[in-house]
């Protein structure tokens, strides 16, 4: 590729004045082609290697990649900024001088915030030193007069933390990692437009962090273990009720939030205070949103909002633990509520969210489960609230006592039998089944000749069906040999089980002469 890198030094110039010239109009794609002709430009030369941490290369067609990007961006701006992240991968650390030029000297022109835009599109390819004059250039823009330019420069941090990586940044000591947590924590309480930018910089910024945790199976958390407590007061500030959020934009502080939860060290004291803190304030505002008459100005955001809150509490649940044990009660009476809810997004939440409390505090969630079956009926069962009420019964199963979870069990199946009688629900219903037998082991024994009697009524049910494609009675089939294999496995019975066996015998080869 090092023979195209002098073709491309004349080309890059091009492209970044195109890109500027959106309103003007002065260029034409036949412009760039002519220009690409005339210096003999490829893009399938062999890879070349250099600094300390290159993104891999393999050839790659411009004319391919281009009629792929035509559906999603015909402009001629979008075209010359996809050529731009091409040549970067080609030119590597060559490129950052020419684009960093490009933005000085617009910097102080009417077209500034256009001007910023190529940065973002040059991150794959250089090397992380390489990128350092970037980097810092963007820090420094964060504090930039008008708004415009900080929301874009938050933009492409978040676009580097995503492509290249907070970590790798601050470990080859391009910039210091308290550097950018205080420019960031600063300006996550910045005009909307602004700090929807910097969630999602914090956001990817601690994405990155945990994947590096995962792939180095060592906990890298202590590093951000400083900034939590201001992270979290800053994001909790950034997303007050009180504050008119643009509605699009409501989602991003709670997105940055959950990502901050789940990669911080709760070994360390500090943090875990600030967690807990965490929890009780977003318990206490749930109460508002649920409750405050008025506290919130439509129902549609009152919507977003209960499904935001029931993410971010799943992720706190999985966090805290065993240590929410005293405080179950209290989560369940706000997350409860929210399964008789028109919308199926905020029921999944809180479903969700419940299966998490029941995993955290385990065989003592029995005592809790009344407060949630009163709350489980066939008119808001969906296939994911059922996967949840399986998984409590995995909870529950083996170690829950006798007198709490059997009068629990017994609600289940009730509703499961009525819930039979809706087409929609039969294949997850019949499948739920099998992973509840499974679940309960010998309490199954007593569910035993019912449920033999449903599945051979879903049997005929299957033969009956109409439709022409046969898709629902497939998934029928498929949910009745699931439910006789969950069964088998959860049994312990020999005369029951031979009973079982039987029958999926019988069924398996009424299946064999269908087909």
């Amino acid at each position: 590729a090092s023979s195209f890198i002098g073709p491309l030094c004349s080309f890059v110039p091009l492209l970044l004045q195109t890109y500027l010239n959106k309103e003007q109009g002065d260029l034409k794609q036949e412009d760039i082609w002519k220009q690409g002709d005339e210096g003999d430009i490829s893009m399938t030369g062999e890879q070349e290697e250099e600094g300390d941490e290159n993104v891999e290369q393999e050839g790659v067609n411009l004319e391919d990649i281009l009629e792929q990007d035509e559906e999603e961006d015909e402009t001629l701006q979008g075209i010359s900024m996809t050529c731009l992240g091409l040549a970067a991968r080609i030119m590597k650390g060559g490129v950052v001088p020419l684009v960093m030029h490009f933005v000085k000297e617009n910097l102080n022109g009417p077209h500034k915030i256009a001007a910023l835009s190529p940065l973002g599109f040059i991150l794959e390819g250089p090397s992380v030193k390489q990128l350092a004059p970037l980097v810092h250039l963007l820090l420094v823009l964060m504090d930039h007069p008008e708004e415009g330019v900080r929301g874009r420069a938050a933009w492409t941090l978040g676009r580097l933390f995503k492509l290249v990586g907070a970590h790798r940044i601050v470990r080859n000591e391009v910039v210091v990692l308290d550097r950018i947590m205080k420019l960031l924590i600063e300006r996550s309480k910045d005009v909307p437009e602004v700090s929807v930018e910097v969630h999602g910089a914090l956001y990817f910024l601690a994405r990155g962090y945990a994947e590096d945790a995962k792939s180095r199976s060592k906990s890298n958390s202590c590093e951000l273990s400083p900034s939590v407590k201001p992270l979290i007061d800053a994001l909790l500030c950034a997303s007050d009720l009180a504050r008119e959020t643009p509605f699009c934009l409501l989602p991003s502080p709670y997105k940055a939030l959950s990502e901050i939860v789940r990669v911080s060290d709760t070994g360390d004291l500090q943090v875990r205070q600030a967690v807990i803190g965490l929890m009780s304030h977003i318990m206490r505002r749930f109460n508002i949103v649920l409750n405050g008459h008025g506290a919130v100005s439509s129902v549609q955001r009152k919507n977003q909002l209960e499904v935001l809150l029931c993410g971010l509490v799943e992720v706190l649940i999985h966090k805290l633990g065993s240590t929410l044990k005293g405080s179950a009660k209290c989560v369940l009476m706000l997350l409860c509520p929210l399964l008789t809810r028109e919308s199926t997004s905020a029921r999944n939440g809180a479903a969700l969210a419940i299966g998490a409390l029941a995993h955290a505090i385990g065989a003592d969630f029995g005592q809790h489960m009344p407060t949630v079956l009163q709350y489980f009926s066939v008119k808001r069962l969906s296939p994911l609230y059922l996967e949840v009420i399986c998984d409590i019964c995995h909870v529950l199963g083996k170690e829950g006592k006798e007198e709490e979870v059997v009068p629990c069990f017994d609600h289940i199946m009730e509703v499961l039998y009525q819930g039979m009688g809706e087409s929609t629900l039969q294949p997850p219903i019949l499948s739920s089944i099998g992973q509840i037998a499974l679940a309960i082991g010998e309490k199954f024994e007593k569910y035993l000749p019912p449920v033999m009697e449903k599945l051979i009524v879903m049997e005929k049910v299957a033969q009956l069906d109409q439709d022409p494609l046969g898709d629902h009675s497939n998934k029928v089939r498929e949910a009745i040999s699931k439910a006789y294999h969950g069964i088998l496995g959860g049994i312990t019975d020999p005369k029951s089980g031979f009973k079982v066996g039987m029958a999926l015998l019988d069924f398996t080869e009424k299946e064999r002469k269908r087909r």
